[in-house]
């Protein structure tokens, strides 16, 4: 391959800037500051935690409640209940997609079901570092979610003043991440939901045989 010099000049630029943005990144999250004992803090990794385990109960609850938090129209099975995805009135007609924006729904739901424990975070996190004589001074909180491959991502900012004495430290971002297949579930859904609302029917068999890491099994009701 032959690459011109102006292009291995934007190479070598873009590297640059990579690293640069990687070593930014890691002084800001590496932000400290000492109590009187001479012990250095750091509120994001406190914030972040917790924020996390929250959002992994979020998804454990939307995965559970067929990607809702709320049972509007739903069936049981086994004891347990199940919205509809996609309702067939009639069965000589393809089912109704009821959610067709699901993931877009998904992370409404999860940021709306974790906000007050994202507030919560933040407010253990001042009562810890007050109670050890810090000053804690907190700006407006902004978060949202998204849901990505592999991972649901938080970006959250909320601008956070710690001092103590002459010594002061300000942070901004605490954006998280949390693993999850909740996207390919997403998916899955979306491509079930796809297939029965056009042919009536949906070849879980084939699907698995494609993606044997997926377990789909059909269970007629009523």
């Amino acid at each position: 391959i032959v690459l011109k010099r102006g292009q291995v000049t934007i190479f070598i630029i873009l590297g640059v800037l990579l690293v640069f943005a990687i070593v930014v990144g890691l002084l800001l999250f590496n932000k400290k500051i000492e109590t009187s004992d001479g012990v250095q803090v750091n509120p994001v990794p406190m914030v972040r935690e917790c924020v996390q385990d929250s959002i992994d109960e979020s998804i454990r609850n939307i995965m559970a409640g067929g990607g809702l938090l709320d049972f509007g129209h739903f069936a049981t099975y086994d004891g347990e209940f199940y919205n509809y995805l996609c309702y067939q009135s009639e069965d000589s007609l393809g089912c109704y997609n009821n959610y067709p924006a699901l993931k877009s729904i998904i992370e409404t739901n999860i940021r709306q079901d974790t906000l007050s424990a994202v507030q919560k975070c933040f407010d253990i996190m001042r009562e810890d570092f007050e109670s050890r004589g810090f000053v804690v001074i907190g700006d407006a909180t902004t978060y949202s979610i998204s849901v990505f491959p592999g991972e649901v991502h938080a970006a959250l900012e909320k601008e956070i003043t710690v001092s103590m004495g002459n010594s002061s430290i300000s942070v901004k971002n605490f954006d998280t991440t949390v693993h999850s297949a909740l996207y390919d579930l997403v998916e899955i859904s979306r491509g079930i939901v796809n297939d029965e609302s056009q042919y009536c029917t949906f070849d879980h068999v084939g699907h698995m045989f494609l993606y044997p890491e997926y377990d789909i099994k059909k269970v007629a009701l009523g």
